[in-house]
């Protein structure tokens, strides 16, 4: 994630799977040019493949296979280029829920970019509150802008309450 947003009237979509079956999938569309709202974020972890993944813990309940999620939300752009200022600043907020286990949560994250011609770094705090336990992580990634509309992205999650289970991503 980062803290750009696409312009006003723009819609945006994402589809993400992985080796693992895994699949998530995203539809936002930009009210303004410093609104996005976030109609569909969804996904569906096909296996158990986290440790220590008891029902009782965060990770069992939102982590298990066959869940599905569904999140609605917005991002805010805060800080902007555009306007003036040093670098991006954004903050989403989305709510979600897990259908397989009903259990509802909160997911925030604070999006800073900073950037550099066509290199960008992002540095992205994030937090979940849920009915089970909260989580914080934060996420640090390189994104090398190819042209308009391709880019790689190097992310790694770092998470600060389950350092075990930190992970890394190359995107294109």
């Amino acid at each position: 994630g980062n803290a750009t947003l696409p312009e006003k009237g723009f819609n945006q979509f994402w589809l993400d799977f992985d080796s693992k079956a895994n699949i998530f999938g995203f539809y936002g569309y930009s009210i303004s040019n410093i609104f996005q709202l976030e109609f569909l974020n969804v996904g569906s972890f096909a296996e158990n493949y986290l440790r220590n993944n008891n029902s009782l813990s965060t990770k069992g309940t939102f982590f298990s296979k066959g869940n599905f999620h569904n999140r609605f939300g917005g991002k805010l752009n805060i800080l902007s280029p555009w306007r003036g200022d040093p670098f991006w600043l954004s903050t989403r907020v989305t709510l979600g829920r897990d259908q397989k286990s009903v259990q509802g949560y909160t997911f925030a994250e604070l999006l800073g970019r900073f950037s550099l011609y066509d290199l960008n770094l992002n540095i992205n705090p994030k937090f979940s509150w849920n009915g089970v336990e909260n989580i914080t992580g934060i996420g640090i990634g390189i994104d090398y802008k190819l042209n308009k509309k391709l880019s790689l992205i190097k992310e790694f999650n770092y998470n600060l309450s389950y350092k075990e289970e930190n992970n890394n991503t190359f995107s294109v």
